[in-house]
């Protein structure tokens, strides 16, 4: 595994965690990195990993089987801990007993079996621990990336985590990672690398490799960067990463949505937005008949703010640290970031079936006859989905991995949602129309009547799908420098 001129910050104007970083890790080497707290360490481990990106420079030949444990194990999430190995041995594409079998061996590699069924919340802060061990060797792993594996645990445990590095190296699989507190015990370092200043050292003294079995060890040492940090690397080129990762066809990974819609259900985050919106559609729908289409139509414009409240409910269910571990899993940090958005979208249909059951139910609509059941039935739902595509894209930018503080978040929801529909205004037009979610245009054309929507339906589809692909695109990119 090669890195080539590494840079990383977190924002533009931010200053450069990593500068410039060179380095090789070959098979079976067990890297140690060391470092005050706030030198970047996590930062270079989740590099590593591909939870982040580089801004500048390569990391090549990524092993694609990759395991880690973070400092801080995620354990607020409503799942057992077998429950909890068990997706992520999903995630990496284990079935059936193998996957059985992979979670027992995890489960006794640190003692857990007693635990197994035990919600992960209740778990001490060492247990947990070993929880985020154990789902890191899963699978096998050829490169093991373990972020302060060794803080929080009672000495047998210590001894495990040396016994797994050991048995990863045995197999021929790379080990790195970070002990700032020097609790390591039985790991001797033979190869010492400096990184000063975010800047890896040039006149590094480096050990000879070694002739007989004994594995190679590595440390990094990374001090503290000062307000005068590194600048420089801001015009460096941008090097693809495009090998040693995992190449599938699939741009979905159904094993992580039904991990996230799991998640979202047992968390019951997913009750403030379907009570309200379920309250929203009988005032909506208690004033009267009206037709059907026109009836879906409003509804549709109505709850689009609900839409993407319950699309932000569902990406902020993961914690940050578990979006990047199933990132790491899945093998793709795209391909999970892109989970997370049909996810979201999926998340959304619970709503999509009250808002079309509940005009029926309590009599709201003028039941059309022969042909047009059906018709208007289809009209309706592509409709309510014409709002729930962009909703999930506005969902998705009042997140959490964008928009941290909460209430900006959630100002940021509810000012795109009523800007988005006041867009759509007829008495507005122009530019502003043309560029908001096509809401306006789709109850103006079902308010004409089932034909006049039938004929405009093409254009508001490519509108509504051309809107939501820049947005998210975009949302993509700022995700870049993000877990």
């Amino acid at each position: 595994m090669q890195l080539d001129a590494v840079s990383f910050r977190y924002s533009i104007r931010g200053s450069w965690v990593l500068s410039g970083v060179d380095a090789r890790i070959e098979r079976g080497e067990v890297v140690r990195v060391t470092g005050s707290n706030g030198a970047g360490k996590s930062t270079l481990l989740r590099i590593l990993t591909g939870a982040l990106s580089p801004v500048c420079g390569m990391v090549a030949d990524r092993p694609s089987v990759i395991g880690y444990a973070p400092e801080r194990f995620p354990a607020s999430q409503p799942f057992s801990v077998r429950g909890y190995l068990e997706h992520m041995s999903a995630l990496r594409g284990i079935r059936g007993r193998a996957r059985t079998a992979e979670v027992a061996r995890s489960l006794d590699a640190f003692a857990l079996d007693s635990k197994a069924d035990q919600q992960l919340g209740q778990l001490s802060k060492g247990t947990a621990q070993k929880v985020g061990l154990a789902q890191a060797m899963l699978g096998s792993p050829q490169l093991m990336v373990l972020d302060e594996p060794w803080s929080g645990l009672d000495r047998p445990s210590r001894v495990r985590v040396s016994e797994l590095i050991a048995h990863t190296v045995a197999r021929g699989g790379s080990v790195v990672f970070s002990d700032h507190a020097r609790q390591m015990p039985d790991v001797s370092i033979s190869q010492h690398w400096q990184l000063t200043d975010g800047v890896l050292d040039p006149t590094t003294d480096v050990a000879p490799a070694v002739a007989d079995d004994r594995p190679i060890v590595l440390q990094v040492e990374v001090a503290r960067r000062d307000a005068g940090f590194v600048t420089r690397g801001t015009d460096c080129p941008r090097l693809l990463d495009t090998r040693g990762r995992r190449r599938r066809c699939a741009m979905i990974c159904w094993p992580l949505m039904r991990f996230q819609l799991l998640g979202f259900v047992k968390s019951s985050r997913a009750l403030p937005p379907s009570i309200l919106g379920l309250l929203v559609l009988l005032v909506l729908n208690g004033t009267g008949r009206a037709p059907a289409v026109a009836t879906y139509a409003t509804s549709a414009v109505v709850m689009f703010p609900i839409f993407a409240w319950t699309a932000r409910q569902l990406i902020e269910t993961e914690p940050d640290v578990q979006r990047a571990l199933s990132a790491i899993a899945v093998g793709s940090r795209l391909r999970a970031q892109l989970t997370t958005l049909s996810s979201a979208a999926v998340s959304c249909l619970t709503i999509v079936v009250a808002a079309m059951v509940v005009p029926w139910i309590v009599g709201a609509i003028t039941v059309p006859t022969g042909d047009r059941l059906g018709t208007d039935l289809a009209l309706g739902f592509v409709l309510q989905l014409l709002a729930v595509v962009p909703a999930v894209a506005i969902g998705a930018w009042a997140s959490r991995p964008v928009i941290v503080n909460r209430g900006a978040s959630m100002l940021t929801l509810v000012g795109a949602s009523v800007a988005s529909i006041l867009a759509g205004v007829e008495a507005w037009g122009g530019v502003a129309s043309a560029v908001a979610p096509p809401l306006g245009s789709s109850a103006r054309a079902a308010a004409a009547g089932p034909h006049d929507l039938l004929g405009h339906l093409p254009m508001l589809l490519a509108r509504a799908l051309v809107w939501s692909a820049v947005t998210g695109a975009a949302w993509l990119a700022v995700r870049r420098r993000r877990v």
